[in-house]
C-alpha cells in the first residue's frame, strides 16, 4: 500500500541501500522517506485535517514501509525486479539487501537474462562468482545452471577460482568475466604459441568476425567493465606480441581506442604513424601516435577531432590557425565543443590556448565556439574583447566571470555593467577604478552580497550607509571597512547581530572597552551571548560582565577552563545557573581528589570563595 507514497520507488530503494551500512534499516528508510515522500505525505495529511481527521500519515507510512522492507520479504524482492531497468537499482543491491534463497536467486538471474541486465562492477563491490557460490552453497557448474547464468551475466571470476578451472572451463567464460588479476594470469598461462593456447587467447581476448580463421576483421577485446576502455597495459604488450604485431589486428583495435599504440615497439609505432588509412578510421586517443605529415592532413585531422575533441592540441599549427577548417568541424551539430585550452583550477585560470591568433580574432568562429563554451572568452583576441555583443553572449549563458577579461572600454561603461552587477554582484570586482568609486554601482553589488564592499574605493568603504548594508548581508565584510567605521558602535552592533564570528575582526581597543559592552547589555541591544563572545576575553572575567552573562546564559561557562571557573565569584548568580555551571565544571575537571571536589561543589553551590 505504501508504494503510492513513493514517486520513484527505484530511487527510493537506492537511497535505503546506500545508507544501510551506516545506520539501522529503520533509520535508512526514514532517511529515504524524508527525501522522497515527506512533502506528498504532508499534503495528504493537511487534506485530511481539513475534514477533521488529524492523523500522522508520515509515521503510518514509515511503519508500513519498514514491514515491506523486512530483509526476508520476498514479495518486495520480486516487486523490485522492474526497477533494475532504469539503472537506479542494481542486481547486487537486491542480493545483498535481502536474505534470499537459491530459488529466488535463480528467479532474479532469469529475469536479468530476459531483460538483458548485466552485473555492473565498480571498485567498491565484491561481485564475484566465488562469493556467490559460497554464499548460496552452489557447486561449480551446478545442474540447475545458476553458475552458467552468473557467468553469462558478466559476474567477475576472481583469480583464485580461475586457478581451479580446466581448459574446457575457461572456454565457457568470456572477457567480461575477468578482472585485472584474472586477465594477467590467463595471458601468462597461455602465452606459449601452441595451437590450443592460441585458441584460448583468441576466445578470451579477441573480438570480431571469424576470429578463429583470420585477423583481418578482429580486434583486441574492448570489454565493458574496463573504465579505461581498452585492455590493460600488460595485455597491450603481451597480446600484440603474441600475434606478431599483426597490422590488421592493430588497425581494427585502433577503431575502438588508440591508447595502446604507445606501448608497441618503436619501429612498429613509426611504421603505423605514416599510414593514413589507419588514422582516418581511428578511435579516441590515437592522435598522439600520428606523424606530423598526417596531423597536417585535413581529412585525418578532422576525423581525429570528431572522435576526440581533445585532439586539437596535437594537430598542425597551420590547421589550428585555419578558421575555415575549424568551422567545418562545427557544421556538424553532433560534434562536441573543441577543447581549445589547458585547464588549471580554478576554471578561469586556463593558461594555454591551442588556437592560432587568426582564429581567435575571427568573430564568426568565436561566436560559434562561445555559444558552446562561454568560459573560453578569456582566449579571444583583444579586438573582440572590446565587443560588448560577444560579452553579452556569454552573459546570456550565465558566465559573468568573463567580465574579468573584458577590455577597458567595457569595464568603464556603467550602463553596461549595471545589470551584470545587479544580477550577480561580483562583476563589480573587475569594474574600472572610477566605477568602483561609484555609489550607485557599489550599492547594487553590496545589496547582492555584502562582502563585495572589499572591491569598493576607500571613500565608499568609509560610507556608513553602505557599511551597514554590507555587514547586514555578510559579517566578513566588516574587515574590509575603513578604520573609522570599524570603531563605529552602530556598525559593530550590526556586524555582531549578523554573526558572532565577526569578533576576530573587531579592533582590540574596542573589544576591551568595558563601557561599550556594559551599555549594550543594559540596553539589551544584542543577545547576551553575542555580547559576551564579542568582548575581549579579559572582560569576560570581569564580575560586572560575567555576573549578568552567566545569570542569563549559564552555558557560557563552557568558554572558561576548569581552573578559571574556580576563580570566579558566584555570589550574584542565581542557584539554577550555578548548578548548570557546576555541571559544566565537572565535565572539564580532571582532579579527582575528594577534598578538592567537596570544596569545589561548595564554591559553586553555596556561593563561598574557593580556597
Amino acid at each position: 500500500m505504501s508504494y503510492k507514497y513513493i514517486s520513484n520507488f527505484g530511487s527510493f530503494f537506492n537511497m535505503v541501500y546506500c545508507t544501510m551500512d551506516y545506520s539501522t534499516p529503520g533509520e535508512s528508510i526514514s532517511s529515504a522517506m524524508s527525501c522522497y515522500s515527506e512533502e506528498l505525505l504532508q499534503k495528504e495529511q493537511n487534506s485530511l485535517a481539513k475534514i477533521g481527521f488529524h492523523i500522522n500519515l508520515t509515521q503510518i507510512a514509515r511503519d508500513e514501509i519498514c514491514k515491506i522492507f523486512h530483509k526476508d520479504n520476498i514479495d518486495t524482492f520480486r516487486k523490485l525486479f522492474p526497477y533494475l531497468i532504469n539503472e537506479l537499482l542494481y542486481p547486487w543491491m537486491l542480493i545483498r539487501f535481502f536474505d534470499i534463497s537459491k530459488i529466488d536467486l535463480n528467479l532474479l538471474l532469469a529475469y536479468m537474462i530476459q531483460e538483458d541486465i548485466f552485473f555492473k562492477r565498480n571498485f567498491f563491490d565484491e561481485r564475484s562468482l566465488g562469493y556467490l557460490l559460497n554464499r548460496f552453497q552452489i557447486p561449480l557448474w551446478d545442474e540447475g545452471g545458476i553458475c552458467n547464468k552468473l557467468i553469462k551475466l558478466n559476474v567477475v571470476i576472481e583469480k583464485e577460482l580461475l586457478t581451479s578451472f580446466t581448459t574446457s572451463d575457461i572456454l565457457k567464460i568470456s572477457n567480461s568475466n575477468l578482472d585485472k588479476e584474472g586477465r594477467i594470469y590467463l595471458i601468462n598461462k597461455f602465452k606459449s604459441k601452441t595451437k590450443k593456447n592460441k585458441e584460448i587467447i583468441t576466445h578470451l581476448f579477441l573480438d570480431g568476425k571469424n576470429k578463429f580463421h583470420s585477423l583481418k576483421e578482429v580486434r583486441v577485446c574492448i570489454h565493458p567493465n574496463n573504465y579505461l576502455g581498452v585492455a590493460l597495459i600488460e595485455e597491450k604488450k603481451s597480446l600484440f606480441k603474441l600475434f606478431d604485431y599483426d597490422l590488421d589486428l592493430i588497425r581494427n583495435t585502433m577503431k575502438i581506442n588508440g591508447d595502446f599504440l604507445r606501448y608497441l615497439p618503436g619501429p612498429i609505432q613509426i611504421k603505423i604513424s605514416y599510414i593514413k588509412d589507419f588514422f582516418i578510421t581511428a578511435g579516441p586517443q590515437s592522435v598522439e601516435s600520428a606523424s606530423k605529415e598526417l596531423l597536417d592532413d585535413e581529412e585525418v585531422a578532422m576525423h581525429l577531432l570528431e572522435v576526440d575533441r581533445n585532439s586539437l592540441n596535437f594537430i598542425s599549427p597551420r590547421l589550428k590557425n585555419d578558421y575555415k577548417f575549424l568551422m567545418k568541424y562545427y557544421k556538424n551539430i553532433n560534434n562536441q565543443p573543441l577543447e581549445i585550452g589547458q585547464n588549471r583550477w580554478p576554471w578561469h585560470k586556463k593558461t594555454t590556448c591551442y588556437l592560432g591568433p587568426d582564429v581567435l580574432n575571427n568573430k564568426r568562429f568565436v561566436k560559434r565556439h562561445l555559444n558552446k563554451v562561454p568560459t573560453d572568452y578569456m582566449f579571444i583576441s583583444k579586438r573582440l574583447k572590446k565587443d560588448k555583443a560577444i560579452l553579452e553572449l556569454t552573459y546570456l549563458n550565465h558566465h559573468p566571470q568573463n567580465i574579468e577579461f573584458a577590455e577597458k572600454n567595457i569595464l568603464n561603461n556603467k550602463e553596461f555593467l549595471m545589470p551584470w552587477v545587479k544580477k550577480f554582484g561580483h562583476p563589480f570586482r573587475w569594474a574600472s577604478k572610477k566605477l568602483r568609486d561609484d555609489y550607485e554601482l557599489c550599492d547594487l553589488a553590496v545589496t547582492r552580497y555584502g562582502s563585495y564592499i572589499q572591491y569598493a574605493s576607500n571613500r565608499l568603504q568609509d560610507n556608513k550607509k553602505l557599511a551597514l548594508k554590507a555587514v547586514t548581508g555578510s559579517y566578513s565584510s566588516y574587515k574590509h571597512l575603513s578604520k573609522n567605521l570599524k570603531k563605529d558602535h552602530g556598525v559593530i552592533k550590526a556586524a555582531i547581530q549578523r554573526s558572532e564570528n565577526v569578533r576576530k575582526h573587531i579592533p582590540k581597543e574596542i573589544r576591551q572597552d568595558k563601557n561599550l559592552w556594559l551599555n549594550m547589555i543594559d540596553k539589551k541591544s544584542l543577545p547576551i551571548r553575542s555580547i559576551f563572545l564579542a568582548c575581549h576575553f579579559t572582560l569576560r572575567r570581569d564580575p560586572d560582565i560575567y555576573d549578568k552573562a552567566l545569570n542569563e546564559v549559564p552555558s557560557l561557562a563552557n568558554h572558561f577552563s576548569a581552573s578559571m571557573l574556580l576563580k570566579l565569584d558566584y555570589l550574584n548568580i542565581n542557584k539554577k545557573s550555578c548548578q548548570i555551571i557546576y555541571d559544566i565544571f565537572q565535565t572539564k575537571n580532571i582532579n579527582n581528589d575528594l577534598f578538592f571536589l567537596a570544596l569545589a561543589k561548595k564554591h559553586f553551590l553555596v556561593n563561598k570563595s574557593f580556597k
